[in-house]
């Protein structure tokens, strides 16, 4: 498997995992929420839905209602970090999303773009000299 795609999936997953585990609380709640009301729904409408022979509803425990509540709920974030274009280093893409989002000149935001990659290479090169030190020390 191409190393590129393995880092692109991984990222994915990582993020959509991040999505799941409460980085979003209010839609995490509401997924919840859904998912009851869906095994609600489902209890009421009981006999209507014992016409679809490929799907037994009725063996649907409560908390397997839990899962398409909240991947509806997050569908919005999910498909975002899809389309959004990653670094690879979540803290620069926060940073990238903020210059982008910003209400900048285009001047101000060329700067803080300056900004951010001066950050970047300072951090790299300090991280690059300590593993130096250590290496020889």
């Amino acid at each position: 498997m191409n190393p590129n795609l393995l880092d692109r999936v991984s990222l994915w997953v990582d993020r959509c995992i991040d999505v799941i585990l409460m980085k979003y609380p209010a839609r995490t709640g509401l997924g919840v929420i859904l998912g009851m009301a869906l095994h609600f729904v489902a209890e009421r409408l009981h006999p209507a839905l014992e016409a679809f022979r490929f799907v037994d509803f009725n063996d649907v425990t409560w908390w397997q209602w839990l899962a398409p509540g909240l991947i509806i709920m997050h569908l919005p974030t999910i498909a975002l970090l899809f389309k959004q274009p990653s670094i690879g280093n979540p803290q620069i893409d926060q940073a990238l999303e903020l210059i982008e989002r910003g209400n900048f000149s285009p001047t101000e935001r060329r700067r803080q773009y300056r900004r951010l990659i001066d950050n970047v290479v300072g951090q790299t090169i300090e991280a690059r000299e300590s593993q130096g030190k250590v290496r020889t020390g």
